[in-house]
């Protein structure tokens, strides 16, 4: 193993302000983002952010995680948080809150940071997951004209200090181990300077058994939750086809009269899956439509499944470019 920074430079930095992440560079040609992800499925909340379809623009990068630190959740002005790896302390392994949810989100990103290191991927840890539809509440005084029938969180975040990072381009991958985050206690706590040199140690060896995880041979070469016999899987639409092909039509005839430029309508499907792996589903899905924002997710109370052909946010220095995907005349 190489890990860097070394452990002397490490505690300079800290003394310094700085927190670096510990990491080592892979074997790119033995490992791949989904054999990465069976490797740190056993260890919960397995999340994989896959450029499937290479792309100097919009597909260099692929993230693997897993076992996270801190669980959030977040519906309407409660705010859930399940610290997993929490030491011993009065705030307890889980609080709920009565928050706005998108400052208490920046409150616990902000209170921990690490330095940017040349020559890694722009993500090394910290916060992923997803913002409902009814999250735009917190934002805009809205009707609610939907039946919450799914019950689902308006946002699930998962706090990571683990990431297996890969440059497609650049033919590299990395792991990555960020000490220190696992000692906050609800975003509260930040560990003493003396502590530092251990936190070091237990990072360090950690980075190695994530290492030896992904270079272990897989039990066996099959790809995950092949199919079986049984009952074929069928979808059923939400919306009647004369109900949908109604929306199309006043769509078009909204943007004939110029009331709005564009419109994305959706329907939601669903099926009983019984004990298949969902996994098996985005194994699939990439394989029929391989994209450069593919994502596979489990949270706990969902698993989602995806693949994006398009980028709808990206940071700029400190500006968001967004691309919009309705708007109206006013």
């Amino acid at each position: 193993m190489n890990i860097r920074p070394l452990r002397e430079e490490f505690l300079r930095g800290v003394q310094a302000g700085s927190i670096f992440p510990l990491y080592d560079e892979l074997d790119a040609r033995e490992i791949t983002p989904l054999s990465a992800l069976r490797a740190l499925r056993p260890l919960g909340h397995p999340v994989l952010l896959e450029s499937a379809r290479v792309n100097e623009s919009t597909g260099r990068y692929s993230f693997v995680t897993a076992d996270p630190y801190l669980v959030f959740r977040s519906k309407g002005d409660t705010v859930e948080l399940h610290w997993k790896a929490a030491p011993e302390g009065k705030y307890g392994k889980r609080a709920t809150l009565k928050r706005k949810p998108l400052p208490k989100l920046r409150e616990l990103m902000a209170n921990y940071r690490t330095a940017r290191v040349d020559g890694l991927p722009p993500f090394t840890g910290g916060a992923l997951g997803l913002f409902s539809y009814d999250f735009v509440h917190q934002f805009e005084d809205l009707p609610r004209t939907t039946s919450d029938d799914l019950a689902m969180p308006d946002a699930s975040f998962l706090f990571v200090d683990l990431v297996v990072a890969f440059d497609h381009l650049a033919d590299k991958a990395w792991v990555i181990v960020n000490p220190g985050a696992r000692e906050q206690e609800m975003g509260f706590r930040k560990p003493e300077q003396d502590q530092w040199g251990r936190l070091y140690d237990e990072a360090a060896e950690r980075l190695n058994k994530i290492a030896s995880t992904l270079a272990a041979p897989p039990a066996d070469g099959k790809l995950c939750g092949e199919v079986r016999g049984g009952t074929p899987v069928r979808l059923e639409p939400f919306l009647t086809r004369e109900r949908f092909e109604s929306m199309v039509r006043r769509c078009k005839e909204y943007i004939a009269a110029g009331d709005i430029y564009q419109a994305n309508l959706s329907q939601r499907f669903s099926a009983r899956i019984g004990d298949r792996d969902p996994l098996r589903l985005y194994e699939v899905l990439r394989g029929i439509n391989p994209s450069p924002f593919a994502a596979y997710a489990e949270f706990g109370d969902c698993t989602v499944v995806s693949s994006s052909p398009e980028r709808l946010v990206r940071l700029r220095g400190t500006i968001a470019d967004t691309r919009p995907i309705a708007g109206t005349r006013r």
